[in-house]
């Protein structure tokens, strides 16, 4: 809250796991609106083999290596703010 007060923010956005640290309330206070980040499930084919289970949470070169850049641009619209 302090780092957005000296930047002159009027909006912040952080992890969706930042809901356990931040308080919506004591930043609209500060005249501040906080949003966090919620991904949607995303699922894309792994080492070209359909059958073979999903692994979530990997980095995103893995997500460079399986889709490419284009594929990896999608993807990063797949989340939400609440």
């Amino acid at each position: 809250l302090e780092f957005c007060k000296r930047m002159g923010a009027d909006h912040y956005t952080n992890t969706i796991a930042g809901e356990q640290l931040y308080s919506k309330e004591l930043f609209e206070q500060h005249g501040i609106c906080l949003s966090f980040v919620k991904n949607w499930p995303v699922e894309y084919l792994q080492f070209d083999h359909p059958l073979k289970d999903f692994v979530p949470n990997l980095s995103v070169i893995d997500v460079l290596m399986h889709v490419g850049v284009n594929g990896a641009r999608s993807l990063l619209t797949e989340y939400e703010l609440v």
